[in-house]
């Protein structure tokens, strides 16, 4: 009867050996980790202006991602000049890992000067909104 006993206690542990296990395998294989991180996901982010310059009509901006994170929530672009100007891109701008976008954003008159661009990348993520300020130096406007 005693045996009866041990077994059953190292039945117990095995399987408790068997879950665990099983655990590490999924958190690593499947990268869970950045569910559980409760920080911001704009440090996996990074944006840089590959070009930018205006006529006028346009202001024409070329974007990098240089990350393997998507912008799924489009852009807001901070203008500067004789005043700070606040223009969000379309909603549905999205820039994929490692790729290219071109954005269009209309020059108006009473904008007048123009001296750099900042590029602030708007994410969702587990149904949170974060705008990424990783570029805060900005990118000098040309005239086209």
């Amino acid at each position: 009867m005693q045996n009866r006993g041990v077994s059953e206690f190292i039945g117990l542990v095995l399987m408790i050996l068997i879950v665990v296990v099983l655990f590490v395998i999924v958190f690593f294989a499947f990268d869970v980790r950045k569910y559980f991180t409760e920080g911001s996901p704009c440090s996996d982010v990074k944006v840089d202006v590959v070009g930018a310059c205006y006529n006028e009509k346009n202001i024409i901006i070329k974007i990098k991602n240089n990350g393997d994170l998507d912008v799924n929530n489009g852009f807001l672009f901070k203008i500067y000049g004789n005043e700070v100007y606040d223009v969000p891109s379309a909603p549905f701008t999205l820039l994929s890992g490692f790729g290219v976008k071109e954005v269009v954003l209309p020059y108006e008159g009473f904008v007048k000067e123009v001296n750099k661009i900042v590029v602030l990348p708007k994410l969702i993520v587990n149904e949170k909104q974060y705008i990424c300020d990783s570029n805060l130096e900005g990118y000098k406007l040309n005239a086209c």
